[in-house]
């Protein structure tokens, strides 16, 4: 599976079996798979690279590694979670982040960490905010 320069690849030798799929150059979610069933996703950091590319929106993960593989619909998803469709659909859709509420419900329902979860919203939401940095009007204080 590939979405937008991301790679699902069977990791080696003592991890053998477990799934990884790089996120950004900074972290990469991996997950156990047995068929159809996701048993368990984790955010990773990877320390050899040090500069954040663009990672993606958290529910475009989500879609791509949870609910594609499992052939759930949004309002199945939802209904799980009791969310509303309207709440899962702007999470999916990249118009809202995951809260610590939602990031255990995901965590619940998908067998995965609520930090992971929180990890992937925190790395998003960053990114965006320091490519945006040069535009906050800021003066920086030291000791007199």
């Amino acid at each position: 599976m590939n979405l937008a320069g991301l790679e699902l690849h069977e990791l080696r030798g003592d991890r053998k079996g477990t799934w990884a799929v790089n996120v950004t150059g900074n972290w990469r979610n991996t997950l156990n798979r047995a068929g159809k069933d996701a048993d368990r996703v984790d955010s990773r950091t990877i320390t050899e690279h040090s500069e954040m590319v663009n990672p993606p929106h958290p529910g475009e993960v989500l879609k791509e590694l949870c609910l594609k593989p499992l052939n759930l619909s949004v309002t199945e998803t939802a209904d799980a979670m009791g969310v509303s469709r309207k709440t899962l659909s702007a999470i999916l859709n990249g118009r809202a982040g995951i809260s610590p509420e939602m990031a255990v419900r995901l965590s619940v329902a998908f067998h995965t960490s609520a930090e992971s979860w929180l990890s992937q919203q925190l790395q998003f939401d960053l990114w965006h905010a320091e490519k945006n940095g040069k535009r906050l009007r800021v003066t920086r204080l030291t000791a007199a």
